[in-house]
């Protein structure tokens, strides 16, 4: 916008007593006001401000003091306008003082403008659902949105001025990825990180993912100040994302499980099938004997492919009443004569209804392996222990224990070790 000068001259006496002379048309008819009816009065000028141009006039220092004049329009209204320089000269023993104005009305509505643009923005990025945050060169934040002050759980006086580091970004990532030069890589190769995950962590220590789009900040030497980034929450989002490649992964291992214990089920039967007739037609106790021990080893072998087919959806699971007191003594027998002296067991049978529907199979092998992790945990030795009740879950107690069933009756088995307990890395892939 280019500003409209002004010009206004007056006569002096050598007692700086004033009078109108003349003045710019353009300035009178933003004024409203006719050359004839003019007066120092009607404008709404003041005496002493008047002179104050003449005495800071000289011919040493021509240059005025800028200040602000309000001039009065034929409607009574004031309009501000910067006096910006002056002259005064001297004729013939009459003196003249000329002011050069500017009309900073469309500045001031301009400036208005701006600020209430500038407070527009500022709600908008404060209110915004996502993460919005500013650091200087060096990775100090500058700024951070509210809505990122209640993600991260920091408020904005115990963050600002904060590194980036270690406050909101970790060092490592629980992937192993060294993220301490993360900040310089993102101002000195600024094309790369246009977009990046990592992984971030809260004021409580929560780990996070989020996916940042980050915009270098320059200044007007196009040197690197700082960025801007903005982040989302992609947390569930990878998570889902890791839950559907281990589904796959599964099914792929289930498919390979499905063919090789279709395969192995019919060289079981061939076995199976001569076994029988050997059995049959032998009359030497002994070599009969041999082809019984042939027979149910072939039986046990079976039930070890229909786990392979049920487990790859290939079979089908045989659901019958189970008296689980019953699987679980008796697993407890085999068990003392498998684990070592130094692990005692213990067990609590306090169901009164033990009986549940499920495959007696299934039921066996996951009981034995709960077993057998709980020995790999008690190297040194400790107790296992097995302990059953009747529950009845309800909608509330469901979300407690964070189980996916119906409502109703069930019976709950406890199995528990004193053993050293899984790793963070294992109960992410257990």
């Amino acid at each position: 916008m280019q500003p409209i000068v002004y010009s206004l001259e007056f006569n002096c006496s050598k007692k700086n007593i004033f009078s109108f002379n003349s003045a710019d048309p353009a300035l009178l008819k933003r004024l409203g006001y006719e050359k004839d009816n003019l007066s120092i009065d009607l404008l709404g000028l003041d005496y002493q401000i008047l002179s104050s141009f003449i005495s800071h006039h000289s011919e040493m220092e021509p240059q005025i003091p800028v200040q602000t004049l309000y001039l009065v329009n034929h409607l009574k209204e004031k309009k501000a306008f910067c006096a910006f320089n002056a002259s005064y000269e001297t004729q013939r023993e009459r003196s003249f003082l000329k002011l050069f104005l500017i009309d900073t009305g469309p500045f001031v509505k301009v400036e208005h403008q701006l600020s209430k643009n500038e407070e527009k923005y500022r709600e908008l990025v404060e209110n915004a659902n996502s993460i919005i945050l500013r650091w200087d060169r060096n990775g100090y934040i500058t700024y951070f949105n509210e809505f990122a002050q209640s993600f991260f759980g920091y408020s904005e006086e115990e963050i600002i001025g904060q590194h980036v580091m270690d406050t909101i970004v970790p060092k490592t990532e629980s992937t192993g990825r060294d993220l301490s030069p993360l900040m310089n890589d993102i101002c000195e190769h600024p094309e790369n990180y246009e977009s990046n995950i990592n992984e971030n962590c809260t004021k409580d220590g929560h780990r996070i993912w989020i996916n940042w789009t980050n915009k270098v900040l320059k200044d007007d030497d196009e040197n690197i100040i700082g960025a801007l980034s903005i982040g989302t929450d992609i947390t569930r989002q990878r998570q889902m994302e890791e839950e559907l490649r281990h589904q796959h992964k599964m099914d792929a291992i289930g498919q390979l499980a499905g063919g090789i214990a279709h395969d192995f089920n019919n060289m079981l039967h061939g076995l199976m099938g001569f076994a029988e007739i050997l059995h049959s037609r032998l009359e030497d106790k002994k070599l009969k004997s041999f082809a019984e021990k042939i027979i149910t080893i072939g039986k046990q072998s079976s039930e070890l492919t229909g786990q392979l087919l049920a487990f790859s959806r290939k079979g089908q699971y045989q659901l019958v009443s189970i008296d689980l007191h019953h699987e679980v003594l008796e697993l407890i027998m085999m068990l003392e004569h498998m684990l070592n002296k130094n692990i005692s067991i213990e067990s609590s049978m306090e169901a009164i209804n033990p009986y549940i529907d499920g495959d007696q199979t299934q039921i066996k092998n996951s009981l034995l392996n709960l077993a057998l992790n709980a020995k790999d945990a008690m190297p040194e030795g400790g107790t296992l222990s097995f302990k059953s009740s009747n529950v009845t879950l309800t909608k509330e107690l469901m979300f407690q224990e964070k189980v996916n069933v119906a409502p109703g009756n069930y019976v709950r088995l406890d199995v528990c070790d004193t053993g050293c307990g899984m790793t963070n890395d294992t109960k992410d892939h257990a």
